[in-house]
């Protein structure tokens, strides 16, 4: 399973950092394929039909995109996409299921779409780039050292209802780790924040990671999955690869536009 994990990161990763650095209509479309399929995958393991999983993996990719290309669009969107799953069980005439499957995909869009559309919002603000970039790698770092330290030294369970391996010590682990990384990335990518705005974000940031990690797994727990989907070897679904960042990047792109900027 690591070696697969591993193999998995060494083949992603540097397409993931290429499309960061290139970013414009490339970082866009990107966004736009991998959170419409981070929303199937939530619908699909929700056990929502098939027609269900389609449309709001279509209304998913039609916020991500308006987000995208800014303007006045983005609420607009969204707020057609939601009518949009509304009307879907009267199109379809389905009544028994229709609570639960219209919100599972209201819910994929805003979790996977919206959420998810901030890393659009961070790639398009001054030295976004690298904004983006010390994101994932810190994100990375947290869930690297708190694995680490929790495989070691880990001996009180964090929420054994909810995520059973995790402990406090690998917690505490990973926000130091994130700590670290946030200072040492802003040093290196020379961003030019404040101190104590650098200090801040350092904090928070592997905070937002480690609670977006256990807000899956919430999920996934009354789902009775183990992973949402299974697109990266190793690693489950897409969305189970970006589950920390989907907190992270809110976090970061709120705290650079209204602290650092």
């Amino acid at each position: 399973m690591l070696f697969t994990r591993l193999r998995t990161a060494a083949l992603g990763l540097p397409i993931l950092i290429g499309i960061v650095i290139v970013g414009g209509p490339l970082f866009k479309v990107a966004a736009v394929l991998t959170f419409a399929v981070a929303s199937a995958e939530f619908s699909r393991a929700a056990s929502v039909e098939r027609t269900g999983v389609i449309a709001g993996a279509a209304a998913t990719a039609a916020v991500v995109l308006a987000v995208a290309y800014g303007g006045g669009w983005p609420t607009g969107a969204l707020a057609v996409a939601v009518m949009a799953l509304l009307l879907w069980p009267v199109l379809a005439s389905r009544t028994d299921t229709a609570l639960a499957d219209v919100g599972t995909a209201v819910l994929g869009v805003l979790y996977a779409g919206w959420l998810g559309a901030h890393a659009v919002l961070l790639r398009d603000v001054g030295d976004g780039r690298d904004w983006v970039l010390l994101g994932l790698f810190a994100v990375f770092a947290t869930d690297t050292a708190a694995y680490a330290v929790g495989r070691v030294a880990g001996r009180h369970r964090m929420a054994p209802r909810i995520s059973p391996q995790k402990t406090w010590e690998g917690g505490v682990g990973g926000l130091a780790g994130g700590f670290v990384a946030v200072i040492a990335l802003h040093s290196a990518f020379d961003l030019g924040a404040g101190r104590w705005a650098i200090v801040g974000l350092a904090a928070i940031l592997p905070l937002a990671a480690q609670l977006g990690d256990l807000a899956e797994s919430a999920l996934k727990r009354s789902m009775a999955v183990k992973d949402m989907g299974s697109l990266l070897p190793g690693h489950g679904g897409v969305i189970d690869r970006m589950d920390s960042m989907l907190f992270a990047f809110p976090v970061l792109y709120y705290w650079v536009r209204w602290v650092v900027q």
